[in-house]
């Protein structure tokens, strides 16, 4: 353990240090730079936000587990590093002034008459080298001590060459003889070195100095222990969030690509539900969605085929009507020979137009089917959407969540805050054990031989070690905990990332498959009503008909007596008969076109 240590007497200004170091190297503020400068970083930053927002949802799912991952690392990394630091820094500073305070009265003993002859000159000489020997070298650092008059002369050096030089043009040398008593900081040799130096009674200054580089050393081991420690989280980070988001966006690509195999036209498309979850529902909901559209297609299919062979069927039985009712006409005038041949072809045709009024039936039942399917399917589309307010309801869970992870990250914080408070401990140990250690050294070093007094020193100096030890030790389980903490925060952000991904993908797709499916059922509505209002007419028109052929039977039995009610009665029988013609023609072409719609479709 390094003899370097301090007793904190007061609070190093900080903001002083800053503003001579500004001065010392001429660094300014240029405000309008730096408004340029933050105008550039915004235009830049509306770039980044329109890239991130066209980023898929896993990419994006997967940055925002690494970054709640590496924020909390960094951040106590960082506060703890710089605490440590500012910390190391005022104890190299506290325990220069130390080693300045004591050596400076030893050194005064051979200068307070303001004479010193070659005796005096090489004791100071040697206490002067016993710095570097003693304290620097033993421990393996770089430092030493020099003196230097009130002009800037170097006086005492342990490098010959630099005694007689002057430093007079130098600036740490010009403070050093401003300020008398004190410490500083100032480059060396391209090297950052921290001094403190006090007045001798002659005048001259005393000055000991050290490289912070070697103060920092210790530093370095907690600097890349951080940076592993973040590098592993970061891997962990990355598989375990490519893996929950993986799991996460599976379901939602499949039913997405179902839907669009739905809406291409291919309803024989089915998914597997992975799970009982809100997705899994949704799943479950399409399948059945599809399977009783499927069904109605099926059904429309067939029905539009009866509806075209009984078109084609009615037309041949209107076409027979229509001749029947001319050879009717013709007859008319032999109606008194020719009753009984009347008689029988009236027969046959009514009996054909009950025929063709009972398919005309049927269809309209069938029609009525298809109409009560459709409406099974826009129930189960409105399932759906149901479906999508629960998903909406997950999304607002997504603010608890974060929440969570909230609490967690000031959990970190506060434990650095622990951690801090430990340091201080140890510092405050390393205090004592440093004036334990330095009383010992110049209690030997004044005694000689019989500096016994160091073995009881030495066994202080143990049990402070075995105390520093034990802090160490809770410093340790601390950090055990901010990484358990940080684990829990990552659990929590990938809940939320669940909540984020179910709601934005089946709001976002379902809702547009949905619309689509929605709108096909529409139009396929539309074409049940037309062919419903045809099979309507022609029914209303074959009624009539059944009608006309009863009155023709009636007035058949009398038509000696009434021979030109008959021919009346046949030409308006021929009429209702192109009529009728003419609806079936039209049926057939709505068959046609129902035919084309349900094609569009892939039922089997």
């Amino acid at each position: 353990m390094s003899v370097f240590s301090f007793f904190r007497q007061k609070k190093i200004n900080k903001k002083e240090i800053v503003k001579k170091i500004r001065k010392k190297y001429g660094i300014q503020r240029d405000y309008h730079i730096r408004y340029k400068r933050y105008v550039m970083c915004l235009r830049e930053e509306n770039v980044l936000f329109q890239k991130i927002n066209n980023m898929s949802i896993k990419l994006k799912l997967t940055a925002t587990i690494l970054l709640i991952t590496l924020i909390p690392l960094m951040a106590s990394g960082f506060l703890s590093y710089h605490s440590a630091y500012d910390s190391v820094y005022d104890m190299t500073v506290q325990d220069l002034k130390y080693m300045t305070k004591v050596k400076a009265e030893e050194i005064a003993a051979y200068t307070k008459d303001g004479h010193v002859d070659a005796a005096m000159s090489e004791k100071i000489k040697a206490l002067v080298d016993d710095v570097e020997t003693s304290y620097y070298k033993a421990n393996g650092l770089s430092g030493y001590a020099y003196i230097i008059d009130d002009q800037g002369k170097v006086l005492y050096h342990p490098d010959p060459q630099m005694i007689g030089t002057s430093l007079a043009n130098e600036s740490f040398a010009q403070e050093i003889l401003k300020e008398k008593t004190g410490y500083i900081t100032y480059p060396w040799k391209g090297e950052e070195k921290v001094a403190s130096f006090s007045q001798l009674p002659n005048g001259w200054e005393l000055v000991i100095g050290s490289y912070l580089k070697d103060m920092m050393k210790p530093l370095l081991f907690i600097r890349n222990q951080m940076f592993v420690i973040s590098l592993v989280s970061s891997l962990l980070a990355i598989v375990i969030g490519y893996v929950i988001v993986h799991m996460l966006t599976k379901p939602m690509k499949e039913l997405v690509q179902a839907m669009e195999k739905a809406e291409a036209g291919d309803v024989t498309v089915q998914v597997t539900p992975g799970s009982k979850d809100e997705v899994g529902q949704l799943t479950h909901m399409f399948n059945e969605m599809i399977r009783e559209f499927r069904n109605m297609l099926r059904q429309v299919h067939e029905v539009s085929e009866q509806v075209a062979a009984s078109s084609e069927q009615l037309t041949a039985s209107a076409n027979e009507s229509t001749r029947a009712s001319e050879q009717i006409s013709e007859a008319s005038q032999e109606i008194a020979s020719g009753s009984e041949g009347q008689m029988e072809s009236v027969r046959a045709t009514t009996e054909a137009l009950h025929e063709m009024s009972g398919n005309i039936q049927s269809i309209a039942d069938k029609i009525q089917a298809v109409k009560h399917d459709s409406s099974t399917v826009v129930k189960y589309a409105h399932t759906g959407e149901s479906s999508l307010k629960k998903v909406i309801w997950e999304m607002n869970d997504i603010s608890e969540k974060v929440s969570n992870t909230e609490v967690q990250i000031r959990e970190l914080g506060n434990r650095s805050e622990a951690i801090k408070g430990i340091i201080g401990t140890i510092h405050e140990i390393s205090e004592q054990t440093n004036l334990l250690a330095l009383n010992a050294a110049i209690e030997a070093a004044r005694a000689g031989e019989q500096g016994k007094s160091f073995a009881v020193v030495a066994q202080e100096i143990r049990k402070l070690a075995e105390q520093s030890g034990k802090s160490a030790r809770e410093i340790a389980m601390l950090i055990s905990d901010i990484h358990a903490k940080i684990g829990t925060a990552v659990t929590s952000m990938g809940e939320s990332s669940k909540a984020v991904s179910e709601g934005r993908s089946v709001v976002e797709e379902a809702g547009q498959s949905f619309s689509s499916i929605l709108k096909a059922i529409a139009d396929l509505n539309k074409q049940i009503e037309l062919v419903t209002a045809s099979s309507k007419t022609i029914s209303e028109g074959t009624e009539h008909i059944v009608r006309q052929g009863d009155e023709i039977s009636r007035l058949a039995s009398i038509a000696a007596a009434d021979t030109q009610e008959v021919a009346a009665a046949s030409e308006e029988q021929t009429a209702t008969m192109e009529e009728i013609n003419a609806a079936s023609e039209m049926l057939a072409k709505m068959a046609e076109e129902l035919q084309a719609h349900v094609s569009r479709f892939k039922i089997s």
